[in-house]
């Protein structure tokens, strides 16, 4: 049995949701004994982890410190990194010696450089996931200060010692990472079971399900002040504590259908539109599902545009700012959305592709002779 430890970032959700896929690939493949590091909370895990695991509730790296699911606090962000690099000697040694004392036989990283940097100086194979880096985020918000350079050089140094870096489609350039590996998208897939859960609760067949998911980073909207779109019923996350005759909770659908064990990516399957920021993980799962999408703009975030660029091509979409998120004047884009022409599911086969490279890569097979698959262009 082979011991992966998985080192997944807590900001949001999206690593995560990158992550999952891959792993269920690989529990087909191998015998797996999974250790995960991660902040964020075990019940969150479980939901998007199908294997069992032992959990290591510990964060690895920063992200960006949020103010909100899509403002960024840069003042806050850079002191945090000037703590972790002026620390970094004892946090290497103090990740080292966790890693000594798990003792797998490989690392996954989406996207903790710090746990790759002690991978590297413990000697364990490792690999990255991720369609960002931190660094690269890191350097659009931070870069100008004098202090940056050394902490991306770190940053940079870690993220090149994997043996290899895969980035699905779409994915941040990261000309700079010459370990950089494209893969096809990855996503989550989910049912289709939107009968049943009506049948389950009651709710009138002529609804229209809108589901409202900012990703893991709170971000409380005021939907109960919202007007009240004849037809549309809305589905938010449960620790809004909201339930009306137009709106019902995330974890009332999950538990419809005691059964079915439920996912989130159910969920996404069955509505008629999601409301959500421009993020991998909503984004390739829309795309996946063909499901239509209100993207709520975000105007400085990096990879943001690689994003939008890839999702006007591939999925129903219509931009909405965060003045009409927050009143509720979603009617228009509603109709604009749903007037347009469906666009098909994108095949999102990301996980299988990334399952085999790192079978092969860890069965001795040199990376090099595996050619570099996305989906649309060779890379």
């Amino acid at each position: 049995m082979m011991h992966l430890l998985v080192a997944i970032s807590d900001h949001g959700y999206g690593h995560l949701a990158q992550v999952a896929p891959l792993l269920t690939a690989l529990g087909r493949r191998l015998a797996l004994r999974l250790t995960v590091q991660s902040g964020l909370p075990l019940a969150v895990l479980q939901q998007h982890i199908r294997l069992p695991f032992d959990h290591l509730a510990r964060s690895a790296d920063i992200g960006m410190v949020m103010d909100s699911a899509v403002t960024v606090r840069v003042a806050e962000s850079l002191a945090a990194y000037r703590q972790l690099h002026l620390q970094w000697p004892q946090r290497l040694r103090d990740e080292c010696q966790l890693l000594r004392e798990i003792a797998p036989d490989w690392v996954l990283a989406d996207i903790p450089y710090l746990t790759l940097a002690a991978a590297a100086e413990v000697g364990i194979p490792a690999v990255a996931i991720c369609s960002l880096n931190w660094a690269d985020i890191f350097a659009a918000y931070c870069g100008d200060y004098d202090e940056a350079a050394a902490y991306l050089e770190t940053m940079r140094k870690a993220y090149r010692s994997a043996a290899l870096f895969l980035v699905p489609e779409p994915g941040m350039a990261m000309a700079d990472l010459p370990n950089r590996y494209p893969i096809p998208p990855l996503a989550r897939r989910g049912r289709q079971l939107r009968r049943e859960l009506a049948n389950a609760l009651q709710l009138p067949d002529n609804e229209r399900w809108v589901l409202v998911a900012l990703g893991g980073i709170a971000t409380r909207l005021p939907v109960e002040q919202w007007p009240t779109i004849n037809g549309v019923r809305w589905i938010v996350p449960a620790d809004w504590q909201l339930a009306t005759a137009h709106i019902t909770p995330f974890d009332q659908l999950l538990q419809a259908l005691p059964l079915a064990d439920l996912t989130f990516a159910d969920l996404l399957a069955s509505v008629d539109a999601i409301i959500s920021k421009s993020g991998y993980g909503t984004f390739a799962e829309a795309a996946a599902h063909a499901t239509p999408l209100l993207n709520l703009k975000r105007e400085d975030w990096p990879e943001a545009p690689v994003l939008e660029a890839w999702i006007a091509q591939k999925a129903n979409v219509v931009t909405i700012s965060a003045t009409q998120l927050v009143q509720g004047d979603l009617a228009e884009a509603l109709q604009q959305l749903w007037a347009q022409p469906r666009r098909a599911a994108v095949s999102a086969n990301g996980a299988e592709v990334a399952a085999e490279l790192i079978c092969r890569l860890f069965g001795g097979e040199k990376v090099g002779s595996v050619r570099p698959i996305c989906s649309g262009a060779d890379a």
